[in-house]
């Protein structure tokens, strides 16, 4: 997996191609930021860092396929906040797993991961779909 995404993903020629979709992006940001510092209303950087990070995914990885925008900006969120916290079982390994159960972080942690692999799964099924669309009609 590693290796095709590197080959696919982070080739030159790739990365140059969303040179112009992360120029966009980076635009729009600098151009919500400008309007804020206008009306003088406090900016949360980190937040407009996570939108970025989120649209350039969107665009790039995903290739717009037919994903809800909200869907996908509460899962990043979601895995960036549980990356974020105290895993007990990563200190405590026998007991932590109990303590990190019995907190609900193992659960948010599996229902994430659940959610994340059904949408790479829809993604993947999209581009397969549009490949078969694309040898059928060569």
């Amino acid at each position: 997996m590693r290796k095709l995404r590197n080959l696919e993903l982070f080739n030159a020629k790739s990365v140059q191609s969303f040179q112009f979709i992360r120029e966009e992006e980076v635009a729009q940001m600098i151009e919500s930021i400008s309007q804020s510092s206008a009306y003088e209303t406090p900016i949360n950087l980190a937040q407009k860092m996570m939108a970025l990070t989120i649209h350039i995914i969107r665009e790039v990885a995903l290739c717009k396929s037919a994903l809800d925008k909200h869907k996908l900006q509460e899962l990043v969120h979601e895995a960036f906040s549980i990356m974020g916290s105290f895993f007990a079982f990563d200190f405590f390994p026998y007991v932590g797993y109990i303590i990190d159960k019995a907190t609900g972080l193992h659960g948010r942690l599996e229902k994430t991961f659940r959610d994340l692999d059904l949408l790479y799964q829809k993604v993947i099924d999209d581009h397969l779909h549009i490949e078969r669309h694309v040898k059928l009609g060569s």
